[in-house]
């Protein structure tokens, strides 16, 4: 299942399908990933609002934390 989530919320584990920004401003190649500590301090640098996770292939958002 897919699940739009800020920025703030990515967690390292989390599969990242999608960044929902402007293609040209942000430091990836690709659009689909797990996420690393690294990626996530480099989105939250970026001009990426929010991102979609597939939950179904990497950790979800916690419950308690929405």
């Amino acid at each position: 299942m897919f699940r739009t989530i800020h920025v703030d919320q990515l967690r390292p584990g989390m599969r990242v399908q999608r960044l929902n920004g402007p293609w040209l401003k942000h430091p990836f190649w690709r659009g689909s990933f797990i996420a690393s500590e690294r990626d996530i301090e480099r989105l939250r640098a970026s001009a990426v609002e929010s991102v979609d996770i597939d939950t179904r292939h990497g950790v979800d958002v916690d419950p308690l934390a929405r």
